[in-house]
């Protein structure tokens, strides 16, 4: 910039907001300006055409004292940042903008006065005079360093289209409405994606900053452009703003979105009041998000247009794509590798969007939003397949008061996925309780990525899983593959990872309700107290199915309870019955002696007592002295009553529910994340020694025994025979009653050709059994090539275990373990869990199932060696993540564990390899 003469005016442009973006802009963004751009806190505020220009940079033009107007600038304001004031004018809040003429004083561009005021204006500073003191650059083409941008346009130049030269000095545009507390000065945040987030202070005190930038993933980080964007481009953008390309506009002039808009519209020059372009091209740079609502037909040459102009993040709200079928599927995965090709981000498509209401971004065209967040509350990020069931839930959501901040709908996930927007809202700091609705997922790593990253931000995830994966395994080939459906290896995983399975919305709304109480994550003693002895049985039903322990009062607490109410039940549940109508003082003596005892969660059904003109003031009270004395304490209470008499409790911090089963289970839940976030996420052992299997080999039962052992499981003394006289000699080796079994890879189950006998006491008895299955078995079993027999000891100790290996298509190699032997379809209690296991994790899921008490002793029956059996477990695990992409099933069954100390021994095994398989991805119409 020149020397200043004597008596002449200096222009200085102030960017707000750009002081640290300008940190983190490339040296060539650094050398050329950006595009004065329209936003839609000036469109609110109500400032003219030729006056206030806020825009994507923010630009504020103003003369210094002395200058004439219509003077050109010396240099171009993006070279001039360099003369800004010094010192506390340049805080984070406000920039000081130009040298005050005689009589006005310094105007201070702070943020919004909560009045929808500006401190300018409190400043003495009228809007009619910063507006007069902005020339327009009519001879923009003469200042150095301005270059030509598309359409003939050139950066630093007003547009045409923004212009309103028929409106005088500071006179309103009709076409633009006030929004309630959006005001043309407040400061934007920097532009993504050189954006400081680190060092980015909030938009507004209610919102906190988001984690440093460093410590967030790059490839989470790359989503911010799509869920927090500064620049907002809407394609095919309708002045309507009840049409699909019409709400998001609608809802950023509603409710004061603080970034900038820009309607893409060739056939208008203004759309719902804001200056509309007619090409993306022709548009601002430093768009950070686009939304395409065009035919199918316009999508991919759009998304060209997109990269061409440097848009990073496409929400794609289009439908008519893979949810049609094949054609649409190849259409989507043709816009997919467009994407993919120019580094766009796309949410979509088929979808309805996503919004943030203390951002006030609504990237959306879901009707009847409202930006309501109740304070105080802890956040909730909700994610949903499904775009109108993700709005249901919100909808229920607001009706309870939760406080449901940010919701994204993915539909059908060509790019960003469901998993990828967990991992975001994990690593948000506006998120504290994340919330899903999912039919399927594509990508295991993407999913298991974003449960562990909420796993490690201790944020708990609520997850309603419906449907099935669409591509199943082939046709059941063991007794693995029938039991492993789908549902219960997403329960496995997700218990895994530590992510609560809900079964219905209200129990999705019942858990983060009481999620949402703030009480911390704790193992907690439950105790009960009722005015029914009907109520407290059920109650305990409810606790007992759910797994809720109702730990008995100490002696000495029972014998007070029975001073108390002589007439109810000191055990817990308590039955204080309805004698609290005439004694209200029953309720509080009964509840103090509770917590004396250590109870530190009390559940009480009130019924309709709380409306008793004689008991429920002293009911409140006993409850508020509690909330107030021992705010620990986890109140919940079962009752019925209208708005007025609930509302007490509510704000003295309560838990309420009208039916107990739905308070014990959001009690339940709670426990469940205290269990969660206590124990370490699973660890996968290296699996690199174990061996490699051929893919379509088939192995005998001989050659499957084997590979155990590779694995480190134990085999028993047994002998592989093809003759009569072989096996006689092997079972006068052996010494003891042997069992007998043909050996086939051909034939499955061996029992249903005649293929096994037990319990042979002789040689003799044995060779005869060998020649009976040689003679009997080939017609049984047409085709089927009989390698030999195995002759193997009878074992009489020991419990019958089953260890198996399901190739599931999308989550690869699944450990199943049950207790039954042959009877295990019968008894059908089996577990689940995700390999490769370490022994920690082996031992866990030996103790999900039902009956494992058989292995601890059970009626005089000796412990069994669980050691062994976790480390057996252990081992096969990492044989079948060694081979996840050929193993399709593995079975021991029965594995028979021995009495503590002497180990396991697999009597039985089945490998079935091949090439596995990876689902398919499923279609669904999630507008619907």
């Amino acid at each position: 910039m020149g020397q200043r003469q004597p008596g002449q005016g200096q222009l200085r442009l102030v960017r707000h907001g750009r002081r640290r973006a300008h940190r983190h802009r490339l040296p060539e963004q650094l050398a050329r300006p950006r595009h004065v751009a329209h936003s839609v806190s000036q469109r609110n505020a109500g400032s003219a055409g030729p006056g206030r220009w806020i825009g994507a940079d923010c630009h504020c033009l103003r003369r210094r004292a002395g200058a004439s107007r219509g003077q050109r600038p010396g240099a171009h304001a993006g070279r001039d940042r360099r003369e800004a004031p010094a010192g506390p004018a340049r805080r984070a809040n406000a920039v000081r903008v130009g040298i005050p003429r005689p009589g006005i004083p310094p105007a201070v561009l702070d943020r919004d006065d909560g009045a929808g005021r500006h401190a300018a204006r409190r400043a003495g500073v009228r809007r009619k005079d910063l507006a007069r003191d902005r020339p327009f650059h009519a001879a923009a083409r003469a200042v150095p360093g301005l270059r030509a941008g598309a359409g003939g346009q050139q950066f630093g130049r007003i547009p045409p289209q923004l212009r309103n030269a028929d409106a005088g000095d500071g006179a309103p545009d009709p076409g633009l409405r006030r929004s309630r507390g959006i005001t043309a000065g407040r400061r934007r945040p920097p532009a993504f994606p050189c954006s400081g987030v680190s060092k980015e202070r909030p938009l507004r005190p209610d919102i906190p900053a988001v984690p440093a930038i460093s410590a967030i993933p790059a490839g989470i980080r790359s989503l911010d452009a799509v869920f927090r964007p500064r620049t907002i481009a809407v394609i095919g953008a309708s002045d309507d703003p009840t049409r699909i390309s019409g709400r998001p506009i609608a809802y950023a002039l509603r409710y004061g979105y603080e970034g900038a808009i820009y309607p893409i519209n060739p056939s208008r020059s203004t759309v719902q009041g804001l200056p509309a372009f007619p090409s993306l091209r022709e548009a601002p740079d430093g768009i950070d998000c686009a939304i395409i609502a065009l035919p199918t037909g316009l999508v991919i040459d759009t998304l060209r247009q997109c990269a061409d102009k440097g848009i990073r993040a496409v929400v794609l709200f289009t439908s008519g794509f893979a949810e049609l079928g094949e054609a649409g599927r190849e259409l989507q995965e043709a816009v997919t590798r467009t994407a993919r090709e120019h580094g766009i981000r796309l949410l979509g498509p088929n979808v309805i969007g996503c919004y943030c209401l203390s951002r006030k971004t609504f990237v959306t065209f879901l009707g009847n939003l409202e930006c309501v967040l109740p304070p105080g509350k802890p956040r909730i990020g909700l994610v949903s397949q499904s775009g109108g069931y993700g709005a249901h839930i919100h909808m229920l959501a607001m009706q309870r008061g939760l406080a449901v901040d940010q919701v994204v709908t993915t539909g059908n996930e060509a790019d960003i996925e469901f998993g990828e927007v967990m991992a975001w809202m994990a690593e948000s700091a506006e998120v504290d309780i994340i919330v899903g609705y999912i039919e399927g997922i594509r990508s295991k790593a993407s999913f298991l990525r974003g449960l562990a990253a909420a796993h490690r931000r201790r944020k708990p995830v609520v997850l309603m899983k419906v449907g099935a994966t669409e591509a199943g395994a082939a046709a059941a080939a063991s007794h693995t593959a029938a039991l492993a459906g789908a549902d219960d290896i997403y329960d496995a995983v997700l218990r895994e990872y530590g992510a609560y399975r809900a079964q219905s919305s209200e129990e999705v709304l019942d858990v983060v309700y009481a999620l949402s109480a703030g009480k911390p994550l704790r193992k907690r003693r439950l105790g009960v107290a009722t005015i029914s002895g009907g109520a407290g049985v059920q109650i305990a039903d409810f606790a007992c199915a759910a797994g809720l322990a109702l730990p008995a009062p100490p002696a000495a607490t029972q014998r007070a309870l029975r001073e108390i109410v002589p007439f109810g039940s000191p055990a817990n549940p308590v039955d204080m019955t309805a004698q609290i109508s005439n004694e209200p003082g029953i309720f509080a003596a009964t509840l103090d002696a509770l917590l004396d005892a250590g109870y530190d969660s009390i559940l009480m059904w009130l019924g309709p007592a709380v409306g008793n003109a004689r008991a429920g003031g002293p009911i409140r009270e006993t409850v508020e002295r509690i909330a107030a004395r021992r705010p620990d304490v986890l109140q919940t209470i079962s009752l019925i009553g209208g708005p007025e008499l609930v509302r007490p409790y509510e704000a003295a911090g309560c838990l309420l529910f009208e039916e107990p089963c739905r308070a014990i289970r959001a009690l339940a839940a709670l426990e469940f994340f205290e269990g969660v976030f206590s124990r370490p996420l699973p660890q996968r052992p290296d699996v690199a020694q174990m061996p490699l299997l051929e893919a379509g080999t088939a192995y005998n039962e001989a050659d499957a025994k084997r590979l155990l052992a590779c694995a480190g499981v134990p085999l028993p003394d047994e002998r592989l025979v093809r003759t009569p006289e072989e096996a006689a000699d092997a079972a006068r080796r052996i010494g003891r009653p042997v069992a007998v079994k043909v050996v086939s890879a051909d034939i499955r189950h061996k029992s249903d050709v005649g293929g096994v006998a037990l319990s042979l006491a002789s040689p003799e008895a044995v060779a005869e059994t060998v020649r009976r299955m040689a003679r009997e078995i080939p017609p049984r079993a047409p085709g089927a090539h009989i390698d030999g027999f195995l002759v193997s000891p009878m074992l009489q100790d020991g419990v019958e275990c089953i260890v198996g290996v399901h190739a599931d298509p999308l989550f690869g190699p699944v450990m199943m373990f049950g207790l039954g032997g042959v009877l295990v379809e019968v008894v059908q209690d089996v577990a689940f869990a995700l390999a490769p296991l370490d022994e920690a994790g082996a031992l866990d899921l030996i103790r999900r199932v039902k009956g494992h008490r058989l292995l601890t002793g059970f009626r005089g029956r000796p412990p069994a060696d669980v050691p062994a059996l976790a480390r057996a477990i252990a081992g096969i695990s990492r044989l079948a993540a060694r081979n996840a992409d050929r193993l399709l099933a593995l079975e021991v069954n029965p594995l028979c564990v021995l009495p503590e100390g002497q180990g396991v021994v697999a009597l039985d095994a089945v490998v079935q390899t091949g090439r596995t398989r990876l689902a398919q991805p499923s279609h669904h119409n999630h507008h619907d």
